[in-house]
């Protein structure tokens, strides 16, 4: 009998010998001897059954334990019959030692291998260990038991049935079918597996797990197990109505699927006197898992064009038009507060009620009423009545409208601004300002928590510094004492980066002695959108699609033949990452006219560098005219030629009563430039060159089926061939960085032999396409 959710269900595995000598023989071998190999700090455990995992940010600071009982996770037993509609017979995991020292070896390899990554290395290991048990279930259902007698032909059905990530690999649909056929004839099992918080019904994840034999925390539920739950239990179908209704529907990311085929890629690099497979699995992993998934990589969502003109709108109304105002309220309630705890006549409470009458006061008489019309403001604090807006919202909206002013203008991730729960984010005094005669100019320091992990500074614009001087400003505010500004004046830059500047108080009458709360932008970004009114799903709780709005407009406001300055300014490790963030398919139409975003009035130098809508001509009349000098080559290169010596040929006068051929060089550019772009043709800087197709020509990157271009899925080598492309010396630059990159995987003989081929063949393909072009671009001769 196994206990589950403090109830009591007959479990499938009672009862079950192990049967056969292989079995029995293998199993009972000696455990390995792991002792010897140096563990990481985050490895805790040196018991077989248990593994344990240190969560805590570092290993000076309090343990934060992770356990993973393998007593409580199950395989499959090994010949024994069971009936159609029944489920398979269990056996405790623990019954095979040698499968525990299999995941004790992966875990210490995975904490010596990833224990460093701040932030993400304890979900990443503890998911790998959840993918390895799940990938030994897999096995003992077709009759493995050892790691090393997995074949080819197993993985290929592992492949097959991946297309829905574990749920369709362990057969989870059949799974629920005979569960919720026993659950119908026994309500007691429906009991066991399920708990009521009131009268909202939740299925049990460990008591799933206990019944199937494996971690089902993150796998989904048909709909049809909650239906039947919810009508056996007499729950709330309302707030339960969840689950999908056909596995069909279920559809992981190109990396998630990633991280299954790493895990498994895993179980081969483990030490000689461990049970590990026989091969490497899987050579290419990322291109596996484009094939195998089903479902496009989720990325963030973008904003729209019209949506993003709204929040900076929104943005600046708080910053400027509103922001004066709460401040001279919330100096005259300190004040107050001040006051009336000077009273000790007085109780707390009839204080409190004074601070709020005051208040109401206040409200009544500033300009702010008139401004902020659609709002109920009646309360200091929190209110329990339905409407009403109280004043510490206020305060966090506005802080809301700082964190969105520096994510769109400096690119940075929410934390890195917020520091939510970390020990960073933005601080009193980040932002250094250089002045002198002619001009002023700004450093932020900033925290960057995924690459370099660690603090770095970036030139800024005066709204980001405007932003902070408003955080710095509500910070002060707060303080209880008037002297607090000296104090923090003094503080090393190392004190001074603890004094993180999204946070607030309650307004309370005991002088604002009371401790400060975080601020939570997932919680406290609602009424700002609210305002704003844009579309919700995209942007609240979320801010990455701010860091996606800075790149576009980047892209679309320089001639950016490099993306180096780009994804410097990111910290990104390579610069394909980079390129997703402007070539997305999902945001291409954003993409194309983001350039329009500030032809809109907002503020003068109070927002980024207005981005002229002629970027684009400018960028092909630079184009047209390093063709005409012979400093270009490549498919479009012809058409502009052609086009040049037709114009030459004709006639007809073209500006000032002149024939084109007796215009200098600059006119005849202009003209030419004026001529392509009327045929729809604009220059779009890529990575390798410029691409001047539009949808509705041939590019060589069209697809036929959907008539787009796919610009995100081009390689040099197709773009060498387009008739409407275009590249210059400097475009060849990063083919060259592209050329050394594959040169080093291909010399580096830590990594699988067959990926070292396949960078030795492309290194070696586009060093023939590198030597071409050049060739080309010397031919090249002025028209």
């Amino acid at each position: 009998m196994v206990k589950v959710a403090n109830k009591e269900i007959q479990h499938k595995t009672s009862q079950v010998k192990v049967k056969g000598s292989v079995h029995r023989s293998r199993a009972k071998q000696p455990s390995a001897n792991l002792d010897s190999i140096k563990k990481h700090w985050r490895y805790v455990s040196d018991e077989n059954n248990i593994i344990i995992i240190n969560r805590a940010e570092s290993s000076t600071d309090k343990p934060k334990l992770t356990h993973i009982d393998l007593s409580k996770r199950f395989v499959i037993a090994p010949n024994v019959e069971y009936k159609d509609g029944e489920l398979p017979k269990l056996v405790p995991l623990t019954t095979y030692p040698h499968l525990c020292d299999v995941l004790r070896a992966y875990t210490i390899e995975l904490t010596n291998k990833h224990g460093n990554a701040k932030n993400t290395a304890s979900a990443l290991i503890v998911r790998n260990i959840y993918n390895a048990i799940r990938f030994i279930h897999f096995i003992s259902a077709r009759g493995k038991y050892y790691l090393e007698d997995v074949t080819r032909t197993d993985l290929d059905a592992f492949l097959e049935s991946a297309h829905s990530g574990w749920y369709s690999i362990l057969n989870m649909n059949e799974k629920y079918n005979t569960l919720i056929a026993s659950a119908k004839n026994d309500i007691n099992i429906t009991k066991s597996i399920t708990t009521k918080a009131g009268n909202v019904l939740t299925i049990s994840n460990d008591a799933i797990r206990e019944y199937f034999g494996f971690d089902v925390r993150t796998l989904p539920k048909p709909k049809k197990s909650y239906d039947l739950f919810i009508k056996q239990t007499g729950s709330n179908k309302d707030k339960t109505n969840r689950g999908f209704t056909s596995d069909k529907e279920i559809q992981i990311s190109e990396s998630a699927v990633e991280s299954i085929l790493t895990t498994v890629n895993g179980l081969r690099e483990l030490p000689d006197d461990v049970d590990r497979l026989s091969f490497l699995p899987f050579h290419d992993v990322p291109g596996i898992a484009k094939n195998v998934s089903l479902k496009s990589e989720g990325r963030t969502e973008n904003i729209s064009l019209d949506d993003t003109v709204k929040i900076l709108d929104t943005s600046l109304k708080w910053m400027y038009d509103y922001s004066p105002f709460l401040f001279d309220i919330l100096d005259k309630l300190k004040e107050k507060s001040i006051e009336l705890n000077k009273r000790d006549n007085l109780t707390f409470s009839y204080r409190t009620e004074s601070l709020g009458i005051f208040f109401r006061t206040l409200w009544s008489a500033s300009p702010l009423k008139d401004m902020l019309t659609e709002l109920n403001v009646d309360a200091l604090n929190t209110s329990k009545k339905h409407g009403v807006t109280s004043f510490k919202q206020l305060i966090l909206t506005l802080q809301t409208s700082c964190f969105i002013a520096v994510a769109i203008n400096n690119a940075r991730r929410r934390n890195e601004i917020i520091g939510e729960n970390k020990k960073y984010g933005l601080y009193y005094g980040c932002i250094n300002t250089q002045k002198n005669d002619v001009l002023s100019y700004s450093k932020i320091d900033i925290y960057i928590e995924k690459t370099v992990q660690e603090y770095c500074q970036f030139w800024t614009n005066d709204l980001t510094v405007d932003a902070v001087k408003i955080l710095e400003k509500l910070y002060l505010s707060y303080l209880p004492e008037k002297n607090s500004f000296e104090q923090i004046k003094e503080r090393s830059i190392k004190s001074s980066r603890n004094i993180k500047l999204f946070q607030i108080k309650n307004i309370t009458p005991d002088a604002f002695n009371n401790d400060y709360s975080p601020y939570v932008y997932s919680d406290h970004c609602k009424l700002f959108f609210k305002m704003a009114n844009v579309n919700k799903k995209v942007l609240e709780g979320k801010a990455h699609p701010f860091r996606r709005i800075f790149s576009l407009i980047y892209h679309y406001r320089f001639k950016n033949q490099k993306l180096h300055a780009l994804s410097h300014h990111l910290r990104h490790t390579d610069y394909e990452m980079t390129r997703v963030y402007i070539t997305d398919p999902e945001m291409r139409s954003s993409a194309e006219r983001i350039e329009k975003l500030y032809k809109l009035s907002f503020r003068e130098n109070e927002v980024m560098d207005s981005i002229n809508s002629q970027v684009q001509h400018e960028l092909a009349i630079d184009l047209v005219s390093d063709v005409l000098n012979g400093d270009a080559a490549g498919g479009f290169t012809k058409r502009i030629k052609r086009l040049h010596n037709l114009l030459l040929n004709r006639t007809k006068a073209v500006k000032e009563n002149k024939r084109y051929k007796q215009l200098d060089r600059k006119e005849q550019t202009e003209i030419l430039t004026d001529s392509i772009e009327r045929h729809n043709n604009n220059p779009n800087s890529r990575l390798h060159g410029v691409c001047w197709a539009e949808n509705k020509h041939k590019g060589a990157c069209r697809n036929d089926t959907t008539n787009e271009l796919e610009r995100h899925n081009t390689t040099p080598e197709l773009c060498a061939t387009c008739a409407y492309h275009q590249y210059t010396e400097e475009y060849i630059e990063n083919l060259e960085d592209d050329y050394n990159s594959l040169l080093k995987i291909t010399n580096d003989y830590s990594k699988p032999q067959a990926q070292r081929l396949g960078a030795k063949k492309a290194s070696d393909n586009l060093k023939a396409l590198i030597e071409l072009e050049k060739q080309l671009i010397e031919k090249a001769e002025s028209v």
